[in-house]
């Protein structure tokens, strides 16, 4: 059984806390981003802006290792928290007058999400700024520390909304992109496609020599995609070699025997993991090493019909899953 925000099960009978048992979880993509504010004051902002060193050195820089280290050690920190193998943390700083933000962004491919990692990190980036400048004034204060943004695992995606607060919500499950190309080289975004009991028609995969009714659709997750470019990698939609972009799915997350109901009619179900496609190479030698745990999930074809960008997408989970939708 998955745990939930308001489950208490992990607290025994004799009311202590234990480590939540994530062992029945789906090993999927998770990353978080979070910030800290640092108030430097007007002698400390002015020092640093002339080069952001005091006596003790580069301020930022600094910093920012100590909040990968923190990330790396935040299971030793914080008690109930799994330790993760992460696969990327960054931190970086930014000024603007009197103030300093901090953020981090963490990711692995894991059962358990890295928001406590990414808000340690920049936690401690605050609190080693704070000691990297208090020979300089002791008046900083480090203010609010919040997470941004996390995405992955069974809850979905959260985003901070910086106008009204805060908001919690799935979303709505989209469909973002239809991709498809005659074989060889990346595909490309089209306003609509048939889909036959093949695949996508045009697309390379519906071939003779390709095709196999259980590898007929490929689906790949927006949230990758941003996180990839996070790290560096300059993809669009279809780059990954995906018939269906889409968004608020997490597909990776789910069992094999799922089905995706689109409102335009067509009927997916999910078949398991998908392959990183040979193409990625083109694109960078390294890419498809990096994605290799992480490039959505493969479907055949239930019921054909015309799929569009802007569709919405229904979940019936399998019965192995628990069933219902």
């Amino acid at each position: 059984m998955n745990v939930g925000e308001n489950d208490f099960s992990h607290l025994g009978d004799d009311g202590r806390a234990r480590m939540v048992d994530v062992s029945e979880k789906s090993v999927t993509v998770r990353f978080a981003r979070a910030e800290a504010h640092v108030h430097l004051g007007a002698s400390t902002a002015a020092l640093l802006a002339k080069g952001g060193v005091t006596k003790k050195g580069n301020v930022l820089e600094t910093a920012r290792l100590a909040g990968i280290q923190a990330a790396k050690k935040t299971a030793e920190l914080v008690p109930l928290c799994h330790p993760l193998l992460l696969d990327h943390i960054d931190v970086n700083g930014a000024y603007e007058g009197e103030e300093l933000t901090l953020t981090s962004e963490v990711r692995c491919s894991g059962r358990t999400g890295v928001e406590m990692e990414a808000i340690i990190a920049v936690t401690v980036a605050a609190v080693t700024v704070y000691d990297m400048c208090k020979s300089v004034s002791k008046e900083i204060e480090i203010g609010a520390i919040r997470l941004l943004r996390k995405t992955g695992g069974k809850s979905g995606t959260w985003e901070r909304d910086h106008q009204g607060g805060k908001k919690m919500e799935k979303g709505v499950p989209t469909v973002l992109a239809v991709c498809i190309s005659p074989g060889g080289v990346p595909k490309r975004p089209v306003p609509e496609a048939a889909v036959c009991m093949k695949g996508l028609e045009g697309d390379g995969r519906d071939h003779e020599k390709h095709w196999k009714p259980e590898r007929a659709v490929s689906i790949q997750d927006e949230e990758l995609l941003e996180v990839l470019s996070s790290e560096g990698y300059d993809l669009g939609h279809g780059t990954m070699g995906e018939n269906l972009t889409v968004r608020n799915l997490d597909v990776q997350s789910m069992p094999p025997g799922t089905k995706l109901l689109f409102s335009g009619g067509v009927e997916l179900e999910l078949t398991g993991p998908r392959k990183p496609c040979f193409v990625l190479d083109k694109i960078h030698p390294n890419l498809k090493d990096d994605v290799i745990l992480r490039c959505g999930c493969m479907a055949r074809v239930l019921r054909t019909g015309t799929i569009r960008p802007g569709e919405t997408i229904r979940v019936e989970r399998s019965m192995d899953d628990g069933g219902g939708v």
